[in-house]
């Protein structure tokens, strides 16, 4: 969808970045809402779907944050 949309990598990385910030500030429900919606606009990106899987580690959530891990190995396997 990222490419559809006419959506730049520059773009992706500041939005990207917002979400680093709140995964600093432990926002835990809005930083998993914004790496959802990168996901959306780019599912094969290994490093939000890493992201997505601290946050769920951050809030216990073992199980989540291991598929998330997995999803990121499987397209970035040099992360």
């Amino acid at each position: 969808l990222q490419w559809e949309l006419g959506l730049p990598d520059s773009l992706m990385e500041f939005i990207y970045s917002i979400g680093r910030e709140l995964q600093d500030q432990n926002a835990i429900t809005e930083g998993k809402a914004l790496f959802r919606f990168l996901m959306a606009l780019n599912p094969y990106q290994g490093t939000f779907w890493g992201q997505y899987g601290l946050l769920f580690m951050k809030e216990g959530n073992h199980e989540e944050a291991r598929s998330s891990f997995e999803i990121a190995r499987f397209f970035s396997p040099e992360d």
